[in-house]
């Protein structure tokens, strides 16, 4: 079985959440960085006139400064929020015009929320708080996105396939 995930890696947030999310994230034990997402799933196979496409799309969005400023919670889920969150969306809009087909989290959410994922199946309060409350000491986390990255999986662990350049200025490099 094959899936891909395109993101953005965002290495600066390591030392504030990789703790949690090694204990409490199922895709960082699978080989996944801290991350935004732009678009899972994405595609179950991916061609060379595949990865053209993504940088044709990715160049059309200049590199970005965003912060991680606040810890938000939904049912479950303890994540930090990107600000300003509008260029991630961007992105995630310009992929979904190229493949149709394609939604955020197979289109069970109606908006598309930026985030950076810290903890999973947190049904407990108490945990919830502590993270939030560990993780505050570290904000705000300034960081850049200056490229998007494929990542695959065949079931087992999640691998770098290749990295897009923002803007119009580089070639994709295989991981």
């Amino acid at each position: 079985m094959f899936e891909s995930a395109l993101i953005v890696e965002v290495p600066e947030a390591e030392s504030a959440v990789g703790r949690w999310r090694s204990l409490l994230d199922p895709v960082s034990v699978m080989g996944i960085p801290a991350h935004i997402t732009i678009l899972y799933p994405f595609l179950d196979h991916v061609t060379e006139h595949t990865l053209q496409v993504i940088q044709e799309v990715v160049s059309s969005v200049s590199s970005f400064s965003f912060t991680l400023d606040s810890v938000a919670t939904w049912p479950g889920v303890v994540y930090l929020a990107p600000t300003p969150s509008d260029s991630f969306r961007e992105l995630t809009k310009r992929v979904m015009e190229r493949w149709s087909g394609l939604r955020p989290y197979e289109g069970r959410f109606n908006d598309i929320v930026p985030h950076l994922t810290v903890a999973e199946n947190v049904d407990d309060e108490h945990l919830a708080a502590t993270i939030t409350d560990d993780v505050l000491t570290h904000l705000p986390i300034a960081a850049r996105a200056e490229e998007i990255a494929l990542w695959a999986t065949d079931g087992a662990s999640w691998t770098a396939h290749t990295s897009f350049p923002l803007g119009s200025g580089g070639t994709p490099t295989e991981a």
